[in-house]
């Protein structure tokens, strides 16, 4: 079976959507019916990209908080919330939304939890990519966190992990 549908799904921040699209519009370039499925924040900027804009409806996101506040590193939103409130809602949508575009092949965030586990269950192949700096679930691997100062970089990417390993048992 010849592929000509593939679907890209990222995180909704600017950094995950600038490379999707670039890579959507280098799809299409090469004969492929490119959609990108994000939340409706994302519609703009895919559509200014002159790609399909695949709609996974965003009303969980306001609310739900799985982290405490004090849990959130300075200023700006919680990258742990955003990966889990995104996990949610494409849990809750995606399998629709990927049928229902006909999707033949899905290119997935690689800190998109949830798309490859749809994929799987509706039988559509996938592959990750990498919009964003690794996540290294190991205890071993090096900080997440380079400001020098090793005991505190190595504080903060402890705790770090922990919550992510939190967000995905």
């Amino acid at each position: 079976m010849q592929i000509k549908r593939i679907g890209i799904i990222c995180l909704a921040g600017r950094g995950h959507l600038y490379p999707a699209t670039a890579l959507g519009r280098k799809l299409r370039d090469h004969g492929f019916e490119v959609t990108i499925f994000n939340r409706n924040v994302a519609r703009s900027l895919v559509q200014a990209a002159s790609l399909r804009f695949g709609l996974i409806q965003d009303v969980c996101s306001d609310h739900v908080d799985v982290f405490p506040p004090q849990s959130c590193r300075g200023p700006g939103p919680n990258t742990l919330n955003i990966m889990f409130n995104h996990a949610l809602l494409v849990l809750q949508y995606a399998r629709q939304v990927f049928t229902q575009a006909r999707i033949e092949a899905l290119l997935v965030d690689q800190m998109d939890l949830a798309s490859g586990t749809v994929a799987d269950i509706l039988g559509i192949p996938f592959l990750n990519l990498c919009f964003s700096p690794p996540l290294y679930f190991d205890d071993e691997s090096p900080p997440l966190f380079l400001t020098g100062n090793r005991a505190l970089d190595s504080q903060r990417s402890d705790a770090m992990r922990r919550e992510m390993h939190c967000s995905v048992d």
